[in-house]
């Protein structure tokens, strides 16, 4: 008996699966494009955030740093509060020390009293010292200290000449009496006009500059170009032509004749140093004022502003001054030197615009005044 024949199973699925799935559906809405300005406009506001956040950072870590100082500081305080010598505590219920009184008192003066004598200069916070023509102006550690009490008592004004007593103190010598300025007491010299309220006039008196008959520089000068008392005058000429050898005749000219009557003074800024003493030399006892070539150019404006008020200080006490000045030239270049450049125009020569400003204020403050010199 033969076994029946195996059946055979088949399977059939009732969803077969495709072989070939429809391609996925491209989406038919498209995304905006960006603007170019708001993409620029959110670069801008992500950077700002990211400055904001670095800032409050730097702050934090600021903060925590002095609070850490802080800290430091009071625990050390703390362990050196006991070395203090006679600590002082707040009215206010806090634990620190209160900072030690200052001093007020005026300085402990000694010693005899010393003559002293000097030319004024000012500072800005309101005292000055005796500047010395031995030390040709400079600052010195032996210049004579003026107090700013001295100075609104006496009414002290830059560039006068004081005559006085000075005594030693903690920081040096300190100015205690004053007997004359500018030749005159203090009271009279208080109650002088200032230069700016002097009248300015035409010159009346005129000047000679002839002395020897071999000496044909001064006699040109007076028949060519006449000088007057309280007039203002300008040398123009190409280098190495012979001005400052002129300038040299005419204030021996006016040392041999007009020596009572003329107060003789010669600016030299910006020279060579041969130049200096060969003027130290031929003028013995004049005020010379001179800032050689190998000086700085802030120190050329120093002497020459001195300068300036000096002679101004003696044409309110009525005198006739003569002032020498070589060169102006060099004067407004140094000027120009200590100005800043930044942010300004440049004339022609290559000075900076305002260079020239301060030169020839310093040039126009001669004149012919009426009630001084």
């Amino acid at each position: 008996m033969t076994p029946p024949p195996p059946q055979q199973e088949s399977s059939v699925s009732e969803n077969p699966p495709d072989r070939n799935p429809p391609a996925q559906q491209e989406s038919t809405t498209r995304q905006p494009q960006e603007n170019p300005q708001q993409h620029s406009q959110n670069r801008e506001n992500q950077n700002r955030e990211n400055q904001q956040q670095q800032r409050e950072s730097r702050s934090k870590r600021r903060r925590e740093k002095r609070k850490r100082r802080n800290n430091e500081r009071q625990v050390q305080g703390h362990n050196q509060g006991a070395n203090r010598p006679n600590p002082q505590h707040r009215n206010d219920g806090g634990n620190n020390h209160a900072a030690p009184p200052i001093d007020n008192r005026p300085a402990q003066l000694n010693g005899p009293k010393i003559p002293a004598g000097g030319m004024l200069e000012l500072a800005p916070k309101g005292f000055g010292f005796l500047r010395v023509p031995d030390k040709n102006f400079e600052q010195a550690r032996e210049d004579v200290f003026v107090t700013p009490e001295s100075i609104r008592k006496y009414n002290l004004r830059l560039g006068q000449w004081i005559h006085g007593f000075y005594q030693e103190g903690p920081r040096g010598p300190q100015l205690v009496e004053i007997t004359t300025i500018n030749d005159m007491t203090p009271e009279e010299a208080s109650k002088l006009p200032h230069f700016d309220e002097l009248k300015a006039i035409n010159p009346t008196k005129r000047i000679s500059f002839e002395t020897t008959p071999e000496r044909f520089t001064t006699r040109v000068v007076d028949i060519m170009a006449p000088v007057g008392r309280g007039q203002r005058g300008l040398i123009v000429s190409p280098p190495r032509s012979g001005k400052t050898t002129l300038l040299l005749h005419m204030a021996e000219a006016i040392r041999e004749k007009y020596d009572e009557t003329i107060h003789l003074m010669v600016l030299l800024v910006d020279e060579r140093p041969e130049e200096v003493t060969e003027f130290r030399r031929a003028l013995q006892g004049a005020e010379i004022y001179a800032s050689s070539n190998d000086e700085q150019a802030r120190n050329h404006t120093r002497i020459a502003e001195l300068a300036i008020e000096r002679a101004k200080r003696l044409v309110e006490a009525g005198k006739d001054v003569f002032l020498i000045m070589d060169s102006i030239t060099r004067l407004a270049r140094a000027y120009n030197g200590n100005m800043n450049n930044r942010g300004r125009g440049t004339a022609s020569g290559g000075l900076t615009i305002g260079a020239l400003e301060v030169p020839r204020r310093l040039f126009a403050a001669a004149r012919n005044t009426r009630g001084g010199g």
